[in-house]
């Protein structure tokens, strides 16, 4: 049998049913007590109680027929459909035998009352008091809803006063349950269109509550969207807590677009789900994943009516004027520009007021009209499209800036790796380009502003990513940079503190070692003449790093020795370097002693870095006895000089060495206009310096007490 036959005329509602549901349940006519029912048909249940329309009272087993006798009350009302609900079948309140033997089915005055799956649905704890002749907490009676005029019915009055819309539940029910009196818009497969019962739906009291889902503005909100107004309370005033700025929030404004339900509380799939229509008031706030965007954590105070914290409102920005807005303001004066952020923002942000487009330019216009798909977004777009100079110097005035970069804004080039060659040549400053010291990727370019507190500029030394042959390329894979201790802000607002650069090719100077002896020709070998040819030795060229802080100011010792020096017994026999070299006596040889005459100057072989040849002298105090000393000259030519390649380039000058005290009296002079020098073999070519030798490798063993070395320039 389909459901829907229980719609047919009740007066054969149970000869319908089959035989198993309405066992009789047989008074002692026809039986006797104790008497066997063997070779007895089993007769119908109105045999005993009910009638011919259905086995239920009356008349019950005593023969009432009274709906005032408990024995009878309201069997009827139940077993037949009402304007609220459809008839109710008897196992919902009894223990339906299956056969007139079964135990309990005549066991006594009166029939128990067993409650069924219907009448405790939701937990219901349905209860019989006899004495009082009422029901409780039963499902049916709407024990699980809120509200409900008449959840206790009284079992023997039978006069429809009780079973009114209303009765068990509130109309509408209580809150959480919106206050919306058309129950057909929530729940259409249960009411009709005139607010009754719709009874073929079989949708009431069927142990589910049937409702429409996802159509919120059904509780709350209003054609357009599901926020309020109106409330779930029906406020529809903007200064109600209830209702406030849900609309400024839910549709398009001047700087944003519309901002989603989930972005402050957690939406339902449907609408029983847990915490929806829970006893808690008012709403959550659960905040999403716009509202907490760069770890922001967002309060929300009922009290006050005031979100704070939120990224919305600048809770990652610097110097809004109100970041923690009134929920039921809608003066319009919270969402000024300047409310969320400064204009501009401080703490290392450009202080540029009037040109955010510059670096914004897909957020905002050269009118300051906001491109509202841009904004309040989650991402700060930065592109920067002019000069670097248009938000910060060019270089900056800080630290040693102006000393690494002394071109012009135009020069400048963030990521580049280009050296002072590569942009001004022939300048007496330093052009060492952004990408040096700071990252090579252009994306990383103004990425601490999407930080609160626009943080500092990345210092980027790692040769990683850096061009093949570049200076930066040429830096340890340990080149880093440790902050100073101090934060400072710039004229611009920029942070930035004086720390310490480490393992960078710049600040570096070549060293030799000499780790094994050096072979010495008539001793370890047979001398055969000019150029000396020696047995292989070792010669392990490495480099120094020194670690200068940004605010030093170095002069021609800062990063290498002034001059350039080896010593015994790191180095034997002068050998890999022959700038100076300190014998195992003390003295001074090669270049730094120049045979007691003034040390050969830098600008001898270094013409396109230094011109002035400069004082030179010589020490007379042990243990460093007349050790050269050169004093400090002026840079001529930078672009020659931390370039990645030794500058060897012989002066035009005609130099003259007097000679010292003791020697004598007689002027040497050199002419190094035909010299020259081959990087690759490291020889000097036509240097009148070795007078005889018509070229030397740079780095020859030199021991002055053998005659064969001692020899190599004049060769007597």
């Amino acid at each position: 049998m389909t459901r829907r036959h229980r719609h047919m005329r009740h007066a054969t509602l149970w000869a319908l049913v089959p035989f198993a549901l309405f066992v009789p349940a047989l008074a002692a006519v026809g039986c006797g007590s104790g008497a066997s029912n063997q070779g007895l048909e089993e007769p119908e249940c109105n045999h005993c109680h009910g009638s011919e329309e259905n086995p239920a009272p009356p008349r019950s087993t005593k023969g009432e027929t009274a709906t005032t006798d408990i024995t009878v009350g309201a069997h009827q009302t139940h077993l037949h459909d009402s304007e609220v609900r459809q008839a109710m079948w008897c196992q919902e309140c009894h223990l339906v035998p299956t056969t007139i033997t079964e135990p309990t089915h005549r066991d006594g005055s009166p029939a128990e009352l067993t409650f069924g799956i219907l009448s405790t649905t939701n937990g219901a704890e349905a209860s019989w008091d006899r004495e009082n002749e009422t029901c409780s907490d039963v499902y049916c009676h709407g024990a699980t809803l809120a509200g409900g005029a008449n959840t206790e019915p009284v079992w023997t009055q039978v006069d429809g006063s009780q079973a009114f819309c209303g009765s068990c539940h509130g109309i509408p029910p209580l809150v959480p349950h919106p206050p919306n009196y058309e129950c057909v818009k929530c729940h259409p497969d249960t009411m009709d269109d005139e607010g009754g019962i719709d009874l073929a739906a079989e949708t009431h009291i069927n142990g589910t509550v049937d409702v429409v889902d996802k159509v919120c503005n059904l509780c709350h909100g209003n054609d357009d969207n599901f926020a309020p107004p109106k409330s779930t309370s029906g406020e529809t005033d903007t200064g109600m807590v209830t209702v406030g700025a849900h609309q400024s929030h839910l549709v398009d404004g001047e700087l944003r677009r519309a901002v989603a339900c989930t972005e402050c509380h957690l939406v339902p799939e449907k609408v029983g789900d847990v915490g929806h229509l829970d006893s808690a008031s008012p709403a959550e706030l659960t905040f999403g994943t716009l509202a907490t965007t760069n770890g922001v954590s967002p309060e929300w105070d009922r009290n006050k009516e005031t979100c704070s914290k939120t990224y919305c409102h600048g809770g990652t920005l610097s110097a809004g004027t109100i970041t923690e807005p009134k929920w039921t303001d809608l003066s319009g004066d919270q969402i000024e520009c300047g409310t969320c952020h400064g204009l501009p923002p401080s703490d290392s942000h450009p202080q540029n007021v009037t040109k955010c487009w510059d670096c914004h330019p897909d957020t905002v216009d050269s009118d300051l009209k906001i491109n509202i798909d841009k904004h309040i977004d989650g991402v700060v777009q930065v592109e920067i499209t002019g000069e670097c100079d248009q938000c910060h110097g060019a270089p900056p005035a800080t630290g040693a800036h102006v000393v690494h970069f002394g071109a012009t804004a135009a020069d400048a080039s963030y990521g580049g790796t280009k050296v002072t060659a590569d942009i001004m040549p022939a300048a007496k400053v330093y052009a060492m380009d952004c990408g040096n010291c700071h990252p090579t990727d252009k994306n990383h370019h103004g990425n601490g502003l999407q930080n609160a507190g626009g943080g500092q500029a990345e210092i980027d030394l790692s040769p990683a990513g850096a061009p093949m042959g570049s200076v930066k390329s040429m830096n340890l894979v340990t080149a880093s940079y440790t902050p100073g201790d101090t934060v400072l802000v710039d004229a611009n607002g920029f942070s930035y503190t004086e720390g310490t650069c480490s393992d960078v090719y710049c600040h570096s100077e070549k060293t030799v070692a000499t780790p094994n002896p050096v072979p010495l020709p008539g001793t370890d070998f047979q001398f055969a003449g000019y150029p000396i040819s020696y047995p292989a030795y070792s010669v392990n060229i490495d480099r120094q790093y020194s670690s200068p802080k940004w605010n030093d100011t170095l002069s021609c010792d800062g990063c290498h020795g002034f001059p350039p020096r080896t010593s015994y017994p790191t180095v034997l026999a002068g050998a890999g370097d022959s700038h100076s070299w300190i014998d195992e006596y003390g003295y001074d040889n090669l270049h730094g002693w120049n045979h007691g005459r003034d040390a050969v100057a830098c600008a001898t072989c270094h013409f396109n870095t230094v011109i002035e040849q400069g004082v030179r002298t010589k020490t007379s105090v042990p243990p460093a006895d007349e050790w050269s000393v050169y004093e400090k000259v002026d840079m001529d030519g930078h672009a020659a000089h931390v370039n990645g390649k030794p500058d060897v380039a012989f002066t035009t000058a005609v130099l003259t060495y007097p000679p010292p005290a003791n020697y004598p009296p007689s002027d040497i002079q050199h002419d190094l206009t035909t010299a020259s020098y081959d990087a690759q073999s490291k020889t000097c070519s036509n240097v009148s310096c070795h007078f005889l030798q018509t070229s030397v490798v740079w780095g020859t063993p030199f021991r002055w007490e053998n005659s064969f070395e001692c020899n190599v320039c004049h060769q007597f």
